[in-house]
């Protein structure tokens, strides 16, 4: 499949380089870094020279329009509505910002689109301004300190705000950065920018339109930004200061804090050190370091000074080395995901679900551990860099955190559920918590754990929570997937598979799931055994019983159950009185299917219903292994055509005996069974001529060898 044009210099068919000052932004979704106020602030560029006073001016005109209406509103005037006409104007004209998707950055998961900053958001800020203004006759020299003391403000709204505050600025640097590009202007868009410039005079914003680079993902203009100003949290900020706090030496803490408080860091820490914080602008750190400001108010200041005393230490974000996977990771997913697309995209039903949830797993082992796309390398980070060379084997390397692992699961499963048109709900609970998946034929609910080896807990206590926990949940599906990332880790695991092997989960679908994510590639996981494992690899088979073709059948099965291939067969699978269509859709689905090719099997009805099942599911030259014994006669053009009077015949009978009885008195599967007689006939002669350009060698030299061949090639299908 060809990989979808997305980045900016795709779209726009243009060189870019890590060399570029501006960012090429991802079009179709928002790229996870905000633009900081204080990155703006510090910038030399002639385009944004003026920006530090122009924020100025904006903060100093709402805060006196702040101070001037005295009271916060109660929450009863404000849910009807009864305002003062000061507040009105504040929070519908001069601090609504709307989300600005032209630049595509943002926390939005499969858009570029988000809430901005409504009027919830105006509300809490102009709240904010008018205590502020209750303590001080000026505005804070950094607008951002607000979202250190507002809950419902974060690093998005900041960044909203200050996009809206520079978009002037942003769209002339665009169209210069196009200039020299040689963008000219019969290839951009005249495009209307909402919030263009603020009016001073009015107190309110003005829109202006441009000729701009459009995005046919959001049909809106583009606003290219400098990396400069790009960081994954603001320089100011909750998160930031609670890291200056942290960074600070206990004993000094201990001197300024009392102990209970300084007690509560070391416990929020220490249940934060594997599991890492993923909303560091969370209510809790905002809770944690208003309690310090209480305790030490001066704290915050030295915070602000810091800041503006060491620029250095509060820097860009480092695109190169991309330590969050920010940028490489989510762009080389996308491109695995364009290439190998699922075989199902939808599902009807439990067994349906659990498929495609197996589906998901195998990609995610496939990105990770096949060479040609090397996946393991975005979960390691280079420590020190001993040498120039790109070759990740000759630097220093450090496997990165619980929470990259994490990450990388919802990357991957939340970008194959969106191609999938598959709806999830509280998808960030993705490698975590219970999610949701809904497609338009069924709902069901599964929890994916994304675990490194250090964070396995497998003795009875935790297991006994983990089912108690699905069970209220009504959760009936759970995969546990371990990222094993040395031969250490490869040990510990053996050790933790012996606890769980002795648990019993009774009616829950649970699987284990082993991800090789070390620098060491030959570790060998295929050798763990666990019932609880999941079927990573499993083998339709399709024959026509007894004879030749179950002999080899029996032998095959044999040897790939040695190699810990689980098989699809119908002697295996099949019970009393179940259903046999069923199962014949079941191997036509099948990633991988072996078919012995006998004279017997192309002339039954139920090897050829596996058959058309298995041609209509797609791609069936890449899933099919098959196997020709002597008496199926493909290779001579009479002998095909024989197969084909075959089932022509049998076609002509039926249709024949059906003009001696009323249509009305027939069942619907006797239809059914035309319908099939006729899509053999149409299919067979096009399966044989498929058959006949294979290099396919007698079925005696694969006995011999054992089936070496064979195994390979199903190997090669399964880890694809």
């Amino acid at each position: 499949m060809k990989q979808e044009s997305v980045l900016f210099s795709e779209v726009y068919n243009i060189e870019a380089s890590e060399q570029d000052d501006w960012f090429n932004p991802r079009l179709d979704r928002d790229t996870h870094l905000c633009i900081d106020p204080f990155q703006v602030f510090k910038s030399k560029d002639p385009f944004f020279s003026n920006c530090r006073q122009k924020f100025m001016n904006f903060f100093r005109c709402a805060f006196d329009v702040a101070s001037k209406i005295g009271e916060v509103p109660s929450e009863e005037n404000k849910k009807s509505g009864n305002l003062p006409s000061k507040y009105k104007r504040l929070i519908y004209d001069t601090l609504r910002f709307p989300e600005v998707e032209e630049v595509c950055l943002g926390f939005s998961k499969h858009t570029t689109g988000g809430a901005g900053m409504g009027k919830d958001f105006a509300i809490k800020l102009s709240d904010a301004l008018i205590n502020l203004s209750k303590q001080s006759s000026s505005p804070p020299k950094h607008f951002e300190q607000i979202e250190i003391f507002t809950p419902g403000i974060g690093k998005d709204k900041i960044s909203d705000a200050t996009g809206n505050l520079i978009k002037k600025e942003l769209v002339h640097y665009t169209r210069d950065i196009c200039k020299r590009l040689s963008i000219r202007d019969e290839h951009l868009k005249w495009n209307a920018v909402k919030n263009y410039d603020f009016d001073f005079e009015r107190n309110e914003w003005d829109d202006q339109g441009f000729y701009l680079p459009f995005n046919p993902f959001n049909n809106k203009p583009i606003l290219l930004v400098p990396k400069a100003f790009l960081r994954e949290i603001p320089s100011i900020s909750s998160e930031q200061f609670y890291r200056f706090i942290k960074s600070k030496e206990n004993e000094q803490l201990r001197a300024k804090l009392n102990s209970e408080l300084h007690d509560d860091l070391e416990k929020y820490d220490l249940e934060n050190e594997e599991e890492e914080k993923e909303d560091d602008s969370s209510i809790s750190v905002k809770r944690y370091v208003l309690n310090y400001i209480e305790q030490d108010p001066e704290i915050l200041n030295e915070f602000i000074n810091d800041v503006e005393t060491h620029p250095d230490s509060y820097t860009q974000y480092n695109f190169e080395k991309d330590t969050k996977n920010i940028i490489k990771l989510p762009r080389a997913i996308k491109e695995f995901v364009d290439k190998n697309p699922l075989p199902r995209s939808t599902y009807s039903n439990s067994e349906e679900f659990r498929e495609f949830l197996i589906s998901l797993i195998l990609k995610l082992k496939q990105f990770v551990e096949d060479e040609q796309f090397n996946g393991y390398k975005h979960l390691w980070e280079i420590h020190e860099v001993d040498s120039d060379t790109d070759n990740l084997a000759e630097h220093n390397l450090r496997f990165r955190s619980q929470l990259i692992v994490k990450n990388l699961v919802e990357e991957l499963i939340g970008e194959y559920c969106y191609q999938s048109k598959v709806k999830l709900k509280s998808e960030s609970g993705l490698g975590k918590n219970p999610v949701d998946f809904k497609c338009s034929l069924y709902k069901e609910k599964a929890l994916f754990i994304a675990k490194t080896i250090g964070n396995v807990n497998f003795d009875e206590d935790a297991l006994k929570k983990l089912t108690s926990d699905l069970r209220k949940g009504k959760v009936r599906f759970c995969y546990y997937i371990v990222f094993v990332h040395s031969s250490e880790a490869f040990e510990k695991l053996k050790e933790a598979i012996q606890e769980i092997e002795k648990f019993d989960l009774q009616d829950l679908f649970f699987k284990l799931v082993i991800i090789n994510s070390a620098q060491e590639r030959d570790l060998d996981i295929l050798s763990l055994e666990c019932r609880h494992m999941t079927t990573q690899k499993e083998v339709c088979i399709s024959y026509a019983r007894g004879g030749a073709s179950g002999e080899i059948v029996d032998k095959l099965c044999k040897i790939l159950k040695e190699k810990n291939i689980d098989i699809v067969r119908d002697s295996e699978e099949l019970e009393y009185k179940d259903s046999l269509k069923n199962f014949m859709q079941r191997l036509g689905k099948g990633k991988c299917v072996v078919t012995v090719i006998s004279d017997k099997y192309l002339k039954s009805r139920y090897c050829m219903f596996e058959l058309t099942e298995f041609i209509e599911n797609g791609r069936f030259k890449e899933r099919i292994v098959p196997l020709v014994l002597e008496d199926a006669k493909i290779y001579e053009p009479v002998e095909i055509i024989e197969y084909i009077r075959f089932w022509e015949e049998k076609l002509e009978a039926v249709d024949e005996a059906m003009k001696s009885v009323k249509l009305a008195n027939l069942a619907p599967n006797i239809r059914e069974d035309i319908d099939l007689y006729s899509k053999i006939t149409r299919t067979i002669s096009e399966f044989i001529g498929h058959l006949r350009d294979f290099l396919i060698p007698p079925i005696d030299i694969h006995e011999n060898s054992n089936f070496e061949d064979v195994v390979n090639e199903i190997n090669k299908i399964l880890s694809r």
